[in-house]
């Protein structure tokens, strides 16, 4: 895997070489994206039995090189915070993505795209008033499917549904896995 990456960006850096893309999805490419939350959660149905609102803040961006028209290689980042009076937990983890525009090969408005992506992260937490902490290796899987719009030569606006399969590891306990379904909006710019 280590091997068809390094392949694979080498690939990407050598066409950039040769040919000067011309739009946003075409061979030499590169993106930029990602989305920041923020969140706080109170009353009677969010709070503790202390009364504390929940705080969360979950941040990921993610870079790509488009290695030929309509491909593209990239790395995905995640930070996640969340605490709420004496609990506390974070996340930090990335990995490897891979996206397929359908027909990138051309200077178009709308774009579908389908892609996947593998992460690996550390999930640790941890307990002030009953001084327990621990942490959990997590791995990754996720498919996605999409739109992306542009807005201009530069920047385009995803819509975009997936579905991630986790799975955690902690100590030496057997793993636990489970999966999520997430659909949003996002806002990618590209550098040509």
């Amino acid at each position: 895997m280590k091997k068809l990456l390094i392949f694979l960006f080498i690939c990407g850096f050598a066409t950039n070489i040769y040919a000067q893309p011309m739009f946003a999805t075409d061979g030499g490419s590169m993106s930029l994206g990602g989305n920041i939350s923020l969140s706080s959660s109170g009353g009677d149905l969010y709070t503790d039995s202390e009364n504390n609102r929940s705080f969360n803040v979950s941040i990921n961006p993610d870079f790509s090189i488009f290695i030929v028209p309509s491909l593209s290689i990239g790395m995905e980042f995640l930070a996640r915070f969340y605490s709420q009076g004496s609990y506390s937990s974070n996340s930090l983890g990335l990995g490897p993505s891979l996206t397929y525009y359908i027909a990138g090969h051309k200077d178009r408005r709308v774009y579908p795209y389908i892609g996947a992506s593998y992460q690996f992260y550390k999930y640790a937490y941890k307990d002030t008033d009953t001084d327990y902490e621990s942490d959990s290796k997590q791995t990754s899987i996720t498919g996605r499917f999409g739109v992306m719009f542009m807005l201009s030569s530069a920047v385009g606006l995803t819509m975009e549904g997936n579905y991630t399969t986790v799975t955690s590891t902690q100590g030496e306990n057997d793993p636990v896995k489970g999966n999520q379904f997430y659909f949003g909006l996002g806002i990618k710019s590209f550098i040509f």
